[in-house]
This record gives structure tokens, sequence and C-alpha cells, in this order.
């Protein structure tokens, strides 16, 4: 059995749920999520925030001309970002971010 992802899964219980910073203070609530970070769930979320950045960096320099945000389900979430050059839609789920969609040329 691979302990990480147990551990991870708790790990993450914990975290969402507040009840380590009420507990044990905002100090052990840092140092669970540092833990976290370790665990297979904690590198599926780096990754997916290192793949949102990527998308992001494509919207630098440019203005924002629309920015709305949706309900795609429960916990799940969608943020467009619009320019005159593009349109990428971001994904929040508990999962964690990841690209829904880009149109290049989105005027």
């Amino acid at each position: 059995a691979d302990l990480t992802g147990r551990l991870g899964a708790i790990a993450e219980v914990l975290l969402t749920s507040g009840r380590v910073r009420k507990s044990y203070g905002p100090g052990a609530e840092l140092a669970l999520w540092s833990l976290f970070q370790k665990t297979p769930q904690g590198h599926e979320i780096s990754a997916s925030i290192a793949s949102m950045n990527t998308a992001l960096k494509r919207l630098e320099g440019q203005s924002l001309e629309q920015l709305s945000a949706a309900a795609r389900g429960p916990g799940s979430y969608a943020l467009t970002l619009k320019t005159s050059e593009c349109q990428i839609v971001l994904r929040f789920e508990a999962a964690g971010v990841r690209l829904e969609s880009v149109e290049a040329g989105a005027a």
C-alpha cells in the first residue's frame, strides 16, 4: 500500500476542514501544508498550478477586456479571461486548477 497517498488524503482533509489551524495554529497548518506538498496529491496540485501559470503567461502585456466566473458544478468553477488576442478559461476544482480552453484571436 502506498502510504504517501494515504497521508496526502488525511492531510488534505485536515487542511481543507480548517481543523489544524483551529486546534494547533497557523504554524502547524504551514508544517502540514509543507508535508502535503510532498505527497502525490500535493504534486498533482503543484503541477496544475504550474500549468495554469504557463497559460497565464500568454496574457502578459495584454489588457483584459472581459473577466467572468461561472459555476461548472458543485465545487467546480471556471474563470474566463479575455483579451483582444485570446480567451483563456481556467477551471478550479478540489483536485486543483486546470486549463479548460484557449482560443487564439478571440475578438
